[in-house]
C-alpha cells in the first residue's frame, strides 16, 4: 500500500487509561484523532446509543484514504492488545473496495510494518476483533482505520483492552446499558455458576453468549444470572430487551426472566415477568418502572425445573434515553434487521404495501408493517433485501418472526422467496406461503444455496390478495 498524504482536519485530546472504549457519545475526541474530510461523529443511523464515527470517502481522490487512527502513545511499546469493533460497511464500490483496520506506526507509516490487519469487503454489519503485540523498539504505533476506493460506514464501539487488564466495561451512555457477554464477566452482572457462564457455545452472537444450563440443579426454582445491585435505579422507567434461543426444557420446565429486588428477594415484588415455554429463539422485552423502594430491584433469570437456554444483547434503557441499535451478530457474518433505525440501505420496502411502525410491534419498539388489504392487485411485493447482500456460491440460513392477519378471501397469504428480480418462479431458492393467521408471533426459518456465480437473488416477501402481517428480527446468517 502507498503512503498518501491528505490534508485533513484531527481532533485530538488526552490520552485516557486503558481499557478504553470509544463509543463517540460525547461526540468529542478523546484519546484519536479523524480525517474531518472523510470521517465525522454524526447521529445519522448510528451503530449503538445516539452517536457513530461516519465514514464517507466517495469522494477521495487517491485510492488509499486514512479516516481514524488512535493517538501517539495510547498503544505502548511491547505490550499486547485486543481490539474489537463494530464495523457496518453501507456500500462498497467499486469492486475491491474495503474498510481497511490496521495497526501501523505513525511515523514513519510504512505498511510493510504493519502487525495488524483486518478488511471488511462486504455490506453489512461486521464484528472486527484484532489481536496483537506492540514491538519494544517501536513505541508510536496506532490502531487506524482506512478506506480503499469509494466507501461508506459506520464505526462504534472500539474497545482496546492491554494483556493483564481488566476487560472494558459493557458500554453505558445516556441511559443505555448494553450486555453483550464479549468481554467474559463483568462488575455489571453476576452469573450463578454452574447454572449460568458466560460461554461460546451455541452463541446468539459474537464469540460469547450467557449459557443457562439447570439440569444438574435438584431444586424447582435456579437462579442463574442478574445484574448487579445499582444498575437499576430507583423510581426510574425502563425497558429492557434481550434475544433468549431456548435449546432443551423438560416437562413444565420454563426459562422464567423477571426484575425482582436482590434484598429481599420476594415474588410479591416481581416489576415484570416474562416465561419463555418453548424452544426456539424469543425477543424478551419488559418495560417497568422501580418503585423509591426497594432500592435493590435487578433484571434476573432462572429456571423453573430443568431447562438449557442461551441470552444475549441485554440492552436496558432509561426513560427519555436514545433507543439503543439493536445488537447484530456480526462475528458470524450474519446480518439482523430488526427495524428500530427505520429505513437502512440494506433493503427496499415498497410504498405503499410496507412500512415501518410501533403499532403492535413484536419486539424492541419497531416492526415492519405489511399491508395490502387495500390492494386490488393479486400479487403485491412489499420487502427486499438490497443488492450484494446474499452472496454467490453461499450457503444460508434466514429466519424472522411474523404475525399474519389475512383478509377474508381463503387464497390470502404471505409469500416468502428467495428470487432473482424479474425471473418467474422456477428458479426461486425459497418458495414458501405463509397461511396461519390469528395475530399469534412465530418464527419461520428457510436454508438455502446461492449458486455460483449469481449475485442478484434477493429474499423478498409478498402478499396474495389483501394481507396484513407484522415483521420482526430478519437474520441472514451464511452457513459456510
Amino acid at each position: 500500500m502507498k503512503n498518501i498524504i491528505i490534508a485533513c482536519i484531527m481532533m485530538a485530546a488526552a490520552i485516557p487509561a486503558l481499557p478504553l472504549t470509544l463509543d463517540f457519545e460525547s461526540g468529542k475526541a478523546e484519546g484519536f484523532e479523524i480525517n474531518g474530510e472523510y470521517a465525522r461523529i454524526g447521529e445519522k443511523s448510528p451503530v449503538s446509543g445516539k452517536r457513530s464515527l461516519m465514514i464517507n470517502s466517495t469522494e477521495a481522490p487517491s485510492e488509499w484514504t486514512w479516516c481514524f487512527r488512535t493517538a501517539s502513545g495510547v498503544l505502548k511499546a511491547g505490550a499486547e492488545y485486543t481490539v474489537t469493533l463494530t464495523v457496518r460497511a453501507v456500500s462498497l464500490d467499486p469492486e475491491g473496495s474495503m474498510v481497511h483496520c490496521l495497526v501501523r506506526l505513525l511515523d514513519p507509516p510504512d505498511y510493510k510494518l504493519d502487525i495488524g490487519v483486518f478488511n471488511v469487503t462486504e455490506t453489512g454489519d461486521k464484528k472486527v476483533t484484532m489481536t496483537f503485540k506492540v514491538p519494544a523498539d517501536r513505541p508510536n504505533y496506532a490502531f487506524q482505520i482506512h478506506t480503499r476506493y469509494k466507501v461508506k460506514a459506520i464505526i462504534d464501539d472500539i474497545v482496546i483492552t492491554e494483556k493483564g487488564a481488566p476487560a472494558a466495561a459493557p458500554a453505558v451512555s445516556a441511559g443505555v446499558t448494553k450486555i453483550d457477554f464479549e468481554q467474559g464477566k463483568q462488575p455489571t452482572f453476576t452469573c450463578v455458576e454452574p447454572y449460568g457462564r458466560v460461554s461460546g457455545e451455541s452463541v446468539i452472537a459474537g464469540k460469547g453468549s450467557l449459557l443457562i444450563d439447570s439440569y444438574s440443579g435438584e431444586n424447582e426454582w435456579t437462579p442463574c444470572f442478574m445484574t448487579a445491585t445499582g444498575m437499576l435505579k430507583p423510581n426510574t422507567e425502563y425497558t429492557v430487551t434481550f434475544n433468549v434461543r431456548t435449546l432443551s426444557l423438560e416437562n413444565d420446565s420454563y426459562v422464567h426472566c423477571l426484575i425482582r429486588p436482590l434484598d429481599p428477594p420476594d415474588p410479591k415484588f416481581d416489576l415484570g415477568v416474562f416465561n419463555i415455554k418453548e424452544t426456539g429463539d424469543t425477543k424478551v422485552t419488559l418495560s417497568f418502572k422501580t418503585p423509591a423502594d426497594p432500592a435493590t430491584y435487578a433484571l434476573q433469570i432462572h429456571t423453573h425445573f430443568k431447562a438449557k437456554a442461551v441470552v444475549d444483547d441485554i440492552v436496558i434503557t432509561a426513560k427519555g434515553a436514545p433507543k439503543a441499535v439493536a445488537a447484530v451478530p456480526a462475528a458470524s457474518g450474519a446480518i439482523k434487521l430488526d427495524f428500530e433505525s427505520g429505513k437502512q440501505p440494506s433493503f427496499t420496502l415498497v410504498a405503499g404495501n410496507a412500512t415501518i411502525g410501533t403499532a403492535d410491534a413484536i419486539a424492541g419498539g419497531s416492526s415492519l408493517i405489511i399491508d395490502t388489504t387495500g390492494s386490488a392487485n393479486e400479487w403485491n411485493p412489499c420487502f427486499m433485501t438490497a443488492p450484494g447482500v446474499l452472496k454467490p456460491d453461499v450457503s444460508y440460513t434466514i429466519s424472522f418472526m411474523y404475525k399474519t392477519i389475512t383478509g377474508d378471501e381463503e387464497s390470502s397469504y404471505l409469500h416468502c422467496i428467495v428470487r432473482q428480480p424479474d425471473a418467474d418462479d422456477k428458479a426461486d431458492l425459497v418458495h414458501v406461503d405463509i397461511k396461519d393467521g390469528g395475530g399469534t408471533a412465530k418464527r419461520f426459518e428457510a436454508k438455502f444455496k446461492v449458486p455460483a456465480g449469481a449475485a442478484n437473488y434477493l429474499f423478498q416477501l409478498h402478499t396474495r390478495n389483501k394481507v396484513r402481517a407484522i415483521i420482526d428480527d430478519i437474520i441472514i446468517t451464511p452457513t459456510k
